[in-house]
């Protein structure tokens, strides 16, 4: 937003550079300016987020190496990268769906079938919406995968605890 669309609606800032928290964090991990703790052993499929194609491969690979760096193994499925769905916050806030909730839960459970066929221990999500949209519809669902935002794993690896718990993702 603050650099590929506000721009264009005359939005000026007082600094050079914007760095998405992404690229941010993978730098200070890079610097070792990040303690890893622990390893966190397990397995996740990403939702990529919508604005994530904008900036390429490079960004979307950020979260990939960034999980890889705390012991976690990425399982690609068909939808990712320039090939993702949206999450589902897409479908309700658009003028077709006048702001309909359930139009998002359709799109999202399409996903969760597709992550979840991919047998791993969790979703990781990188993006607000993402997670607001998983999780509303998680609780709407059979099944009940577990959804963590990026952070949430890099909090666990760095040995502080999410706010959500593990026991409360179940």
């Amino acid at each position: 937003m603050f650099k590929n669309v506000l721009p264009h609606y005359g939005l000026t800032y007082p600094f050079k550079e914007i760095k998405s928290y992404i690229q941010f964090i993978w730098e200070k991990l890079k610097n070792g300016e990040v303690p890893i703790a622990k390893k966190l052993n397990m397995t996740v499929a990403i939702q990529d987020s919508c604005y994530a194609k904008m900036f390429g491969d490079a960004h979307m690979d950020l979260p990939r190496k960034i999980l890889d760096e705390f012991g976690v193994k990425v399982v690609e499925i068909d939808a990712r990268r320039e090939n993702m769905r949206c999450c589902g916050i897409g479908a309700g806030f658009s003028m077709d769906s006048a702001y309909q909730p359930f139009k998002m839960r359709s799109s999202v459970v399409k996903n969760f079938q597709d992550l979840t066929r991919a047998r791993v221990d969790a979703i990781c999500v990188y993006c607000a919406g993402c997670l607001a949209t998983y999780t509303a519809t998680k609780n709407l669902t059979y099944k009940k995968p577990k959804i963590f935002h990026i952070i949430e794993l890099i909090q666990m690896a760095i040995d502080e605890k999410p706010l959500m718990t593990e026991k409360e993702k179940k």
